[in-house]
């Protein structure tokens, strides 16, 4: 049995610095809402990548003073496509957190993962969708033959640093994070970071010795 994949057409972009990775995936998040939602009155969807990191992390009007903020994340979404709601889910279990995407990504929303590795302290990415999930299921029948076992899912995401998840085994983030990069006629960028492939266990917070190790830290909206 095929496992079932649903991708949502959000465009790609490279972050522009290292700092940038968050107002990058807000950019994204803003351009696909924009295209496939609702309209922004703010024109959000046009603003600057550095201007959204300084509206989030320095700006008079956020609602937290403190930088790296998800609560301002979510209240730049919220404040530019109004009457949208965000939450934030945080779990340890990769079951529930899988769900949580599944079910976001079926409601026509990407998700905001907060994620470290052996590479980085703390990262955003942006989840655009899934691959090969079966849920489980029993096959009914005197004969009690096992169900056919549950297909691995994988995890799409836009990575604006590249193919930054050691998992990938790709040299191609940081400084090469713009390799074969270009800008798409239909908007957007390409590079190795767009829509790479990741397990559902490497969407959390896995540098064991970061704060909130073992966390699986996801933001949406729309439900």
């Amino acid at each position: 049995m095929a496992g079932m994949t649903k991708i949502l057409p959000v465009p790609y972009y490279v972050q522009e610095s290292p700092v940038h990775c968050q107002s990058t995936c807000l950019r994204m998040y803003a351009e696909y809402l924009e295209r496939h939602k609702l309209r922004s009155a703010t024109k959000a969807a046009e603003t600057p990548i550095p201007e959204i990191w300084k509206q989030i992390n320095t700006g008079n009007a956020r609602p937290y003073k403190i930088q790296n903020s998800h609560a301002n994340m979510m209240w730049w979404l919220e404040t530019n496509f109004p009457p949208l709601k965000f939450t934030k889910k945080t779990t340890m279990d990769p079951d529930g957190a899988l769900y949580w995407v599944i079910r976001s990504i079926d409601a026509g929303f990407p998700v905001m993962a907060s994620v470290s590795h052996k590479r980085v302290a703390g990262h955003i990415i942006l989840l655009v969708g899934y691959k090969d999930y079966a849920p489980d299921m029993c096959v009914a029948g005197a004969d009690f033959t096992p169900a056919p076992a549950v297909m691995v899912s994988k995890i799409i995401a836009h990575d604006p640093y590249g193919a930054f998840d050691p998992s990938l085994s790709s040299a191609f983030w940081g400084e090469k994070r713009w390799h074969a990069g270009m800008s798409l006629a239909g908007g957007g960028q390409a590079g190795p970071g767009r829509g790479v492939e990741l397990a559902v266990e490497n969407v959390n917070r896995r540098r064991t010795t970061a704060a909130r190790a073992g966390n699986f830290e996801l933001m949406s909206a729309g439900f």
